[in-house]
């Protein structure tokens, strides 16, 4: 199967999947992220590539340290039939809740399942049978209902690109036949010796990273390196215009003259309208960090918290001027980790990828506690990280807390642990604003 085809067709069923299985929805899509790109190969070659993908997530899944499975987003009431069932699917026991995923939203056979879950059929039909049951999912019919309900709750559109290893061949990409993609990336056989591994840096004959970048400035960026450039619509849950990825792929070596698509993003169907407007308004911020775009709504006073900092408050004036922010904000670390670009073992380039989430904070992120005195309002968390296993490291992590005004907390998880600043000031949320 076309690898492309592949990833548009099944990758927002496997993140969904995913969560359902018990992962956090914030790393959800880093773990199919590296799962496809490591069974690509795989993929191409199989008329059905499922059954081989679901056995690899599942491997991966069971190397991930442990994780509350009953861990749930806040409540929507626009969906508070998915979030029971999510509920329920986290209170049973792990071949139970691997069972009735796999055979009833991934479609998988019980011969299939058993092999993705390394437990014999019968214990799988066994399984499957008791979760249908506290599901009180009389049929299969029933069962698949519920859980396509439960997965409606699950935000599954990233904007990061993962570039699979390319064949160990030293071809030029223009007289490459294969082509591989996620999330819209294309892959080409890069002229790279086998035993090379892709530095974390791109040089100037390379194509650059478009993370946040819309189409407008990709083909500005890509045009400036001396490339032609062709702009290809693709349907998504990103907001219009938004870059998706290049073919020739990041990291590919190119000469001026030579041709590169950029694939950008146009708004799917209704699946995508619960989506838009969060990641919408994630990427105006990102945007305003990265000198991309205009400042979103403010506040009349806006908090600024870092890595459990005392909290200090600025104007909307100050807000809407990134120089007014300070050293290490939480501007700068998106502006930092916008900008990288790393490598994986599989001699592939990697680039950020974004979570969108409409949550209650926990009580500690990346080892900060929550502030105090936010209490358990809710934010719209937005989550970028930049590795091929998501348990390297703790993710760039930014809450903005809103109002009827606009954004009036902006609370950074840099994952460097807490600030070792001084905490004598005022008391938090009272200190005069700046600005």
């Amino acid at each position: 199967m076309e690898f492309d085809q592949y990833v548009a067709a099944r990758r927002t069923t496997l993140v969904r999947a995913t969560v359902l299985l018990g992962c956090p929805e914030t790393e959800a899509p880093l773990v199919v992220n590296a799962v496809v790109a490591r069974a690509a190969r795989e993929i191409q070659r199989a008329e059905n590539p499922d059954p081989d993908v679901y056995r690899a997530l599942m491997s991966a899944l069971a190397q991930r340290p442990g994780a509350d499975p009953q861990a749930l987003p806040i409540e929507d009431t626009s969906n508070a039939a998915g979030l029971a069932v999510r509920r329920d699917l986290a209170a049973l026991e792990p071949l139970e809740r691997a069972a009735v995923v796999l055979m009833h939203y991934a479609d998988l056979t019980l011969r299939e399942t058993s092999e993705a879950t390394r437990a014999k059929p019968a214990l799988v039909h066994e399984a499957d049978h008791a979760a249908c049951g506290r599901l009180e999912a009389s049929t299969s019919d029933d069962a698949r209902r519920r859980l396509e309900v439960a997965a409606d709750t699950v935000e599954a559109q990233p904007s990061g690109l993962l570039t699979p290893a390319p064949p160990p061949l030293r071809w030029p990409w223009v007289a490459a036949a294969v082509c591989a993609v996620v999330v819209g990336a294309a892959v080409l056989l890069v002229t790279r010796p086998e035993t090379d591994k892709p530095d974390a840096s791109l040089d100037a004959d390379q194509i650059p990273s478009l993370f946040a970048y819309d189409a407008d400035g990709a083909k500005a960026l890509l045009e400036q390196r001396g490339l032609t450039v062709t702009l290809e619509l693709t349907q998504t849950c990103e907001p219009n215009g938004r870059a998706l990825s290049t073919d020739p792929p990041t990291g590919a070596r190119f000469e001026p003259g030579d041709d590169v698509v950029v694939y950008t993003a146009a708004t799917g169907g209704t699946d995508c309208m619960a989506q838009y407007g969060a990641r919408s308004d994630a990427w105006r911020f990102i945007d305003f960090a990265n000198g991309r775009g205009p400042a979103p709504p403010f506040a009349d006073r806006v908090y600024l918290i870092s890595d459990g900092s005392v909290p200090e408050a600025i104007t909307r004036a100050a807000a809407q001027d990134p120089s007014a922010w300070g050293g290490a904000s939480a501007l700068d670390e998106i502006r930092r980790v916008s900008s990288e670009v790393l490598h994986d073992d599989t001699r592939s380039y990697i680039i950020p990828t974004l979570t969108v989430a409409k949550v209650i904070p926990p009580t500690r992120t990346c080892g900060v506690d929550r502030p105090a005195e936010a209490g358990t309002r809710a934010v719209l968390r937005l989550t970028l990280r930049v590795a091929s296993d998501p348990e390297t490291r703790c993710p760039l992590t930014v809450d903005l807390y809103r109002s009827r005004e606009g954004i009036d907390a902006v609370v950074l998880y840099t994952g460097r642990g807490p600030s070792q600043g001084e905490l004598l000031s005022p008391p938090p949320w009272v200190k005069s604003p700046r600005g």
